[in-house]
């Protein structure tokens, strides 16, 4: 069984080469290594390393970058790699790929220690004015490894065994399943900047078609960086809230609910979410508990006025059309 490793960077040139170098020390050793660099300017460094196929993307986009990797791969497996993660564990792959021999597994993933717990997935509120509040929003919070709707997941397992959704830091997959779930929507979105739970698609998106294996052992390190995405909490706001729609539309798909009952439930959810941070900004007001409340309020505006197709959201655009361009720049020929 062969396996590609696809990392997508951006602009964290000292990074991604520590993980590069890290990575072909391992053992097994990748079949190829992939990086998919959408940064303003080339690394040289990587373009001219020898084993190491180097892609510059025209397009800033994380699920549009790993898209590109994958169409590029040669292999069996496609293991997914965030750009700044450290390898604790010379056998990592091993530790990937050895569930892909278990029957119906497409996907695997590893723990990781991580230093910052900012996920989009919702803490269980502990002030009993919120949980009152919370039975309301109608929406349970699921068990361990398992995704409830709009895209609210339960803790990662404890044990090794199937899961329905991975953490997008470290995730693989048979590369004939990857490449043909990735939704244009989903591109288009983060294209938008409006895209938040790109692994939560992805893992819904692979549990249709089989089952997804974690193993809580921990084999990475995902360091403490600053993250762009909690430093505007207006647009932070949005894009949850959006993106909470969209996660809908897929858990729909997947799990064959009426879409127009998670419509419903996204309205009551959103309606519910509103109301807390109204109050919380009445109550303790604040410019970030004021900023929260106004970013829901657009984000579910944007809910009514903003199609979720992606001739929609990026005319013009053509998603295939733009990786055989980037292909083609780099000197791939498929």
């Amino acid at each position: 069984m062969t396996f590609s490793l696809v990392i997508t960077t951006y602009n964290r040139p000292l990074e991604v080469l520590s993980l590069v170098k890290q990575a072909i020390e391992c053992q097994p050793i990748p079949d190829e290594v992939i990086v998919v660099d959408s940064s303003d300017e080339v690394h040289r460094e990587l373009s001219e390393m020898k084993g190491v196929c180097y892609i510059h993307s025209s397009h800033k986009n994380q699920p549009y970058q790993r898209l590109l990797g994958a169409t590029a791969a040669n292999s069996d497996i496609v293991v997914l790699l965030d750009d700044d993660l450290k390898i604790l564990r010379k056998e990592i792959f091993q530790l990937i790929l050895e569930p892909f021999q278990l029957k119906g597994v497409v996907g695997s993933a590893v723990a990781f220690r991580y230093e910052d717990d900012n996920e989009m997935s919702l803490a269980l509120p502990r002030n009993k004015l919120l949980k009152w509040f919370w039975q309301f929003t109608g929406v349970p919070f699921p068990a361990e490894g398992e995704v409830s709707r709009l895209g609210v997941v339960g803790c990662k397992p404890k044990q090794p065994g199937f899961s329905e959704t991975f953490n997008g830091a470290n995730m693989a997959f048979y590369r004939s399943l990857f490449v043909n779930i990735i939704p244009d929507d989903l591109l288009s979105l983060t294209e938008r900047k409006l895209s938040m739970g790109e692994d939560k698609v992805i893992s819904m998106k692979a549990v249709k078609e089989g089952k997804l294996y974690f193993n809580p052992e921990i084999g990475l390190e995902h360091p403490k960086n600053k993250s762009t995405y909690f430093q505007n909490e207006r647009l932070f706001n949005i894009k949850v809230t959006y993106s909470r729609l969209y996660l809908s539309k897929i858990y729909a798909e997947v799990f064959d609910k009426p879409f127009w009952q998670e419509i419903l439930i996204f309205q009551w959810f959103t309606f519910w979410r509103l109301t807390i941070a109204g109050f919380s900004w009445l109550f303790r007001p604040s410019k970030t508990r004021k900023q929260k409340f106004i970013g829901i309020l657009e984000g579910w505006r944007l809910a009514f006025t903003l199609p979720l197709k992606a001739e929609k959201l990026t005319p013009g655009l053509h998603w295939p059309t733009e990786i055989q361009k980037d292909l083609e720049r780099s000197g791939i020929r498929l």
